[in-house]
């Protein structure tokens, strides 16, 4: 059976765009790493309604996590939210008012007067430590639904969640299966799906795609009796496709280059400089050159319409020359990141040509 987890993210801030919502991404991305099911994210702002209809919306989910609106102030009310919700009533919690007490002391500051309600949780929750903040966490089970309450300053949710809630679902939740991914170079998503389809036609899959040009990562899952089955036929598939393992070729052969004593020279008349801002460290500097001729030289020249900025974008080959090997790239689409896909097929046939010599 699937566990469905979902987090509402709250905060007037967070749904203007005023604040970009680390805190969701971070959890969400712990969650699916684990191989438990984030089925939904939401946002709304601190309304006692706008926050209750988020919680009706998502009542079937097996985990709901609230992210902010536990502090002091008179817009922080997500607890009478999830009080309401629960049909619990909020009670001053002994450990929430010693905490605060202790934190303020130590901080010097406001007196506990004036944040009282940060003492305050539905009366079955339990509490989770904040050495962060005044702001402690909750949560409360009720009728096999799980509510997490965390605080919204990434300083404080982050290391409550790691150290308290993350360990606690993974024990609590079995995983799923997790997702199988591929990383290719320089073929648009079109021309992936209908071979895949023949492949995957009979498995039991899930399928995605998640297109950042130059790459499209495609990800798969399966259950556990046809995983080594379709890892087989997929790496097969992929073997010509310019196949990477999750990085980027500038980031492979940047490490790469730290890992081996190699040196070696390029002439760079293709990126504009980028592929030496990307790989370049104060490291490789003695071993690595973009300035003179070394007996090891690979020579990056193309994309002549582009730099000439020509309307046409006609000539947009990209060449590389490393001794009598002349390799040719012609981009797919035509945009202004044109320097950047040339950089990262430029950075990924120089490590395939390092790897294999």
């Amino acid at each position: 059976m699937i566990v469905r987890i979902s987090i509402i993210a709250t905060g007037h801030e967070v749904v203007a765009g005023e604040v970009l919502n680390s805190n969701t991404q971070k959890i969400a991305y712990d969650l699916s790493s684990q191989g438990l099911e984030i089925t939904t994210h939401m946002a709304c702002r601190d309304v006692l309604d706008e926050i209750l209809f988020s919680l009706n919306c998502l009542s079937k989910h097996d985990v709901i996590i609230t992210i902010g609106g536990l502090g002091p102030t008179c817009d922080d009310i997500t607890r009478f939210a999830v009080a309401k919700f629960l049909q619990m009533e909020l009670v001053e919690h002994e450990k929430a008012k010693k905490h605060l007490q202790q934190y303020l002391k130590h901080q010097s500051l406001i007196p506990i007067e004036n944040r009282k309600q940060e003492c305050l949780f539905p009366v079955d929750a339990h509490l989770l430590d904040n050495p962060n903040g005044t702001a402690m966490g909750a949560w409360i089970a009720k009728n096999k639904q799980m509510i997490v309450m965390l605080p919204g300053p990434p300083r404080e949710c982050l290391p409550m969640w790691e150290n308290f809630v993350l360990p606690e679902l993974i024990k609590r939740i079995p995983a799923s299966p997790p997702w199988l991914r591929w990383l290719v170079f320089g073929i648009p998503e079109a021309g992936l799906i209908s071979d895949l389809d023949k492949i995957l036609k009979g498995i039991p899959h899930e399928l995605g795609y998640r297109c950042s040009m130059p790459y499209v990562e495609v990800k798969v899952k399966t259950d556990e009796a046809h995983r080594e089955m379709l890892i087989s036929q997929l790496d097969q598939f992929f073997k010509d496709k310019q196949l990477l393992k999750n990085q980027s070729a500038s980031q492979a052969l940047k490490a790469y280059l730290h890992e081996k004593p190699l040196s070696f020279s390029i002439s760079d008349q293709l990126t504009g400089g980028l592929l030496e801002a990307q790989i370049m460290t104060p490291e490789l500097y003695s071993r690595i050159s973009f300035h003179d001729k070394r007996a090891m030289h690979f020579c990056l020249s193309g994309l002549h319409d582009f730099w000439h900025q020509l309307p046409e974008m006609k000539h947009l080959g990209c060449f590389m020359q490393i001794k009598d090997t002349l390799l040719r790239y012609d981009p797919v689409i035509k945009s202004k990141h044109l320097p950047h896909y040339a950089m990262e097929w430029a950075a990924f046939c120089i490590l395939q040509y390092l790897e294999k010599t």
